[in-house]
């Protein structure tokens, strides 16, 4: 009998094919206690399997280097980071000399204890690692047990794997090739999973909650990672309903193949620059074969997540400088370290606010912890000579904090000029407008920065007071607000009084309605998901500045989102030769 289950929309695309249920392997674990004359050797069997372990990892690297993303190449590296950390190896140690027991099972307790605190934390980005700990840890008692693990590269067919969680290694090896789908009971968005599947563009719906009491190998399963919905054993209705849609989609998608070398242009000269946003240097290719005009925003927190790119001004220097070798004559944008809410370092102080989207976020975060800020400021700065770099900092809700801000860049670039460090001075510096507070100071902040970029996801989220991962609440989370549309208008207004550019880099860019009231606004930038810029391209291709503007007064005089919204959809609705979520 069907059924349909909604989890965490994770990576976009749709899918229909068979599942494969994936359990990881149970390993034997002996367990025992062991005299004092016995210690020893135990310590030394637990050296020689974290040795091999590393030995392992480094070989996985050279033998799959040819297939391997930088973002899979940073996991490999923090895993063997994480076994020659000699915090985690004492740990372990400890407890076997303590307790006297074997080897194996001082990792089983250690590492179980250690897990759990993670998997109990708040904090969403807290508990994915624990993955990485439970990966290790496993990889550990492979080597002391002699037990090879199977794993996701030796798939027999095409399928959706289907499983509770999947561990970072075994996302990093499974075959991109015949894994069309990825349906967990575990994870997020900020996932090693989601993020690798997102770079391979591979459907994924996480956090579905039972999937794997009603999901057997061989049932027909449809995985729609756009609206985080999964169908197991659909009836013909429902696959007939998919597959059209699918075609559909396949011409839509055929048909703006001849937008990708165009530029976003109306009939009537207006001009609107269309980057992409990105989280990986392996998503870089897709995003110069979708046209993009360079980035619009690189989420450093996914780099800076690794604990030794966080700790090393060198190699973070490394991916910025490739980032911008890789857009010559484009702009590249690189945001600060955006971290809070749901996105948390494990190993940086104590998280558990009792509202973290209210809390230490964003650039408050980096300014009470000036070691990691000052670091990637330097680092940014150095790779500035290797491309046109533009800075911006997230969530800044006041002048006092953008001033902090600007002070700390001054010095930045006074220490790299008083140690003889290149840089350029031309690197442009702006904010993200997120709350309200920053659209009422938005003339005043003008005056002391390059550009403006808007994050619709967290503006609409804290204009509303709604938290859109909130079942209960999430249908108020409305880009067509009223009151979001004036909010975006002010910005808009203020940016160009004072004559510095804006964009808007949150979701609301890659919707085609909203895109011409953006058009109408006259927002200079949009930034997207590579896989939406032909879209986006094509509707400005097809209004001209002056309709856009008509449109968004007409708009501005509604009082409510859903008028907005129906006025849209019956205005625009066969305009455009697609489809409007």
């Amino acid at each position: 009998m069907m059924e349909k289950l909604k989890g965490i929309p994770a990576s976009p695309g749709i899918y229909i094919g068979k599942a494969f249920l994936y359990q990881e392997q149970r390993i034997d674990i002996p367990m025992y206690s062991v005299k004092a004359d016995e210690i020893e050797n135990e310590l030394q069997r637990l050296d020689n399997a974290f040795e091999m372990a590393q030995v392992e990892l480094e070989n996985l690297k050279i033998i799959n280097s040819s297939v391997l993303s930088n973002g899979e190449n940073l996991l490999v590296d923090t895993h063997i980071l994480m076994l020659s950390d000699p915090e985690f190896q004492n740990n372990i140690k400890n407890y076997l000399m303590q307790n006297f027991v074997n080897a194996e099972s001082a990792v089983y307790s250690t590492t179980k204890e250690f897990i759990g605190e993670l998997s109990l934390s708040n904090n969403t980005y807290a508990k994915e690692r624990a993955s990485d700990f439970r990966d290790v840890a496993r990889r550990v008692l492979g080597m002391l047990t002699s037990q090879r693990l199977r794993n996701l590269s030796e798939l027999a067919e095409e399928c959706v794997v289907t499983a509770k969680d999947i561990l970072p290694s075994d996302a990093i090896i499974m075959d991109k090739k015949k894994v069309h789908g990825i349906v967990l009971e575990a994870g997020g968005r900020t996932s090693h999973t989601a993020i690798i599947a997102r770079a391979f563009g591979i459907p994924a719906v996480l956090g579905v909650a039972g999937v794997l009491q009603k999901v057997k190998t061989g049932h027909p399963i449809i995985v729609d990672g756009d609206t985080g919905t999964i169908i197991i054993d659909p009836d013909s209705k429902t696959l007939d309903e998919y597959r059209h849609y699918i075609e559909k989609n396949q011409e839509i998608t055929d048909s703006l193949k001849r937008y990708t070398k165009k530029v976003a242009e109306t009939d009537d000269g207006k001009r609107v620059i269309l980057k992409a946003n990105i989280e990986i240097l392996n998503e870089v290719e897709n995003v110069k074969a979708q046209g993009a005009e360079g980035i619009g925003l690189f989420r450093s927190e996914f780099l800076l997540m690794q604990n030794e790119y966080q700790q090393s001004e060198k190699k973070q220097f490394e991916v910025y400088k490739a980032l911008l070798e890789n857009f010559p004559g484009q702009p590249v944008t690189i945001r600060t370290l955006d971290i809070g809410g749901d996105k948390i370092f494990a190993d940086l102080g104590d998280h558990n606010e009792k509202n973290p989207l209210l809390g230490w976020r964003g650039i408050r975060f980096s300014l009470s912890v000036q070691d990691i800020f000052r670091r990637q400021l330097r680092a940014l700065f150095r790779a500035s000579v290797y491309g046109d770099l533009k800075i911006m900092f997230p969530m800044i809700s006041s002048m006092e904090e953008l001033d902090s801000v600007l002070d700390i860049i001054s010095q930045v670039k006074n220490e790299l000029s008083a140690a003889g460090i290149s840089f350029s001075h031309d690197v442009k510096i702006g904010m993200m407008v997120e709350v309200p507070s920053a659209v009422l100071e938005a003339d005043n902040m003008a005056k002391k920065v390059d550009f403006f970029s808007i994050g619709t996801n967290d503006l609409i989220q804290y204009s509303i007071a709604v938290d859109r991962g909130n079942e209960k609440v999430a249908y108020l989370y409305q880009p067509f607000n009223p009151a979001i549309i004036r909010l975006l208008k002010m910005t808009a207004d203020a940016a160009h009084r004072n004559n510095i550019t804006v964009s808007v880099c949150g979701e609301a860019a890659a919707d085609p309605l909203m895109a011409i009231l953006l058009l109408g606004m006259g927002i200079d930038e949009l930034s997207m998901s590579s896989q939406s810029i032909s879209v986006i391209k094509k509707i400005i291709r097809n209004v001209t500045y002056d309709e856009a503007k008509a449109t968004l007064s007409a708009v501005c005089e509604m009082k409510r989102g859903s008028e907005i919204n129906n006025y849209l959809r019956t205005k625009y609705n066969d305009r455009f030769g697609i489809y409007f979520q």
